[in-house]
């Protein structure tokens, strides 16, 4: 099936297209802007402003993506298998037609709002942080008197959870520094700690009450999180699994640890790739926080 095999090709020379100076769009759709409840891009204050192209390769390198991929030729492989040959054309239509609205999409043809559908849940969260009461594509904003804030790394970065944990509410233009975390030790830091100690206590707690008062299921169900949690750690070692459970205890910690080390971004290790921003390990910054907790 040529559109699936074709879209890498696609997504590179849109890439070069867009180095080469093709970075507005030709059309701006007005009616893809989000705004605030109550608010309009013309009562807007600040707007957040964001790059359509770089949007666009970020959704389409993205999980989100390739899972609607991979579904599609999956249900388009069973309907061969059963000669249904009319699904077949049906499945093999849409994917082409996918295929062609990125090409219009990068080359500015296209409204976004197939992808900002997948930001709905996000976007009123990146307008409180940012300070925004209206997110639009960078040239929908023209014409507008309000501040604008370049919001691009916060909706590209909602595309890949697993490698950015943390951006700060307002990076002063381009990303210049990225403070990153090494996987290794942050997980000896987090299984070694009085918070995960803790968490294995109260588990068995729960556990031992559930066993006492005869709730077979109740016992049978929290065995299941312990293995399930022990799997996990496993899979995290082998770096095959996110590190959300252990992330969700740094969450107050991030903005602290950026800007004592001036960094933009908080990422894993190896995980996120900006040529023109400098890394900085913060790894001694993060994995204290699992320390200080102990003291607490």
């Amino acid at each position: 099936m040529l559109w699936h095999k074709t879209l890498t090709l696609m997504l590179a020379v849109a890439s070069l297209a867009a180095a080469a100076g093709c970075q507005s769009r030709k059309a701006v759709a007005l009616e893809d802007a989000w705004c605030a409840p109550g608010a309009s891009l013309a009562s807007a204050g600040r707007i957040g402003t964001f790059r359509g192209e770089e949007l666009v390769l970020a959704y389409y390198r993205s999980a989100a993506h390739h899972a609607w991929l991979e579904d599609l030729i999956a249900r388009r492989d069973a309907a061969r298998e059963t000669d249904d040959l009319e699904r077949v054309r049906e499945l093999e239509a849409r994917g082409a037609l996918s295929q062609d609205r990125a090409h219009k999409q990068m080359w500015g043809d296209a409204s976004l709002r197939n992808i900002l559908d997948h930001l709905a849940d996000d976007l009123p969260g990146i307008a409180a942080r940012t300070g925004v009461d209206a997110i639009v594509e960078k040239p929908g904003a023209a014409g507008f008197k309000a501040e604008r804030v370049d919001v691009t790394h916060q909706l590209v970065c909602c595309f890949t959870p697993v490698a950015v944990w943390y951006v700060a509410e307002e990076p002063a233009g381009e990303i210049r520094r990225i403070g990153t975390v090494r996987r290794r030790e942050l997980l000896k830091a987090y299984y070694g700690s009085a918070i995960h100690r803790q968490w294995l206590r109260e588990l068995r707690a729960r556990r031992d009450a559930a066993e006492a008062a005869g709730r077979i299921e109740r016992v049978a169900e929290l065995d299941e999180q312990g293995r399930a949690a022990q799997e996990l750690a496993h899979r995290q070692v082998k770096g095959k699994a996110p590190l959300d459970n252990i992330r969700e205890y740094l969450t107050t910690a991030f903005p602290r640890i950026a800007r004592q080390a001036h960094v933009d971004i908080i990422a894993e290790a190896g995980k996120i790739r900006e040529p023109s921003s400098e890394f900085v390990d913060v790894t001694d910054r993060v994995v204290a926080r699992f320390v200080a907790a102990a003291i607490e």
